[in-house]
């Protein structure tokens, strides 16, 4: 059997379906506790929310590219405004 040259390889066949699923039942909300007598209200059991979003933010790729976009979209929502 005879090879040709510059023969290019068949195309690799697409997925069936370009629909891509989020699981959002691993989403956590703090819970948000108001106590009476001080001029703050918890976040989360440790009152550390901010850091676990943080957190989220600095170890995940995906959050991090999510947190940017929702900061840029918000910020040109904002100065189209004035």
């Amino acid at each position: 059997m005879r090879k040709l040259k510059n023969q290019r390889p068949a195309p690799k066949p697409k997925s069936q379906s370009e629909v891509h699923l989020v699981n959002l039942s691993t989403y956590t909300s703090p819970k948000i506790k108001e106590v009476r007598g001080k001029e703050w209200v918890s976040y989360g059991e440790d009152n550390n929310y901010y850091q676990f979003l943080i957190d989220r933010y600095n170890g995940s790729p995906t959050n991090n590219a999510a947190i940017k976009w929702l900061v840029r979209d918000d910020l040109r929502k904002r100065l189209r405004c004035y």
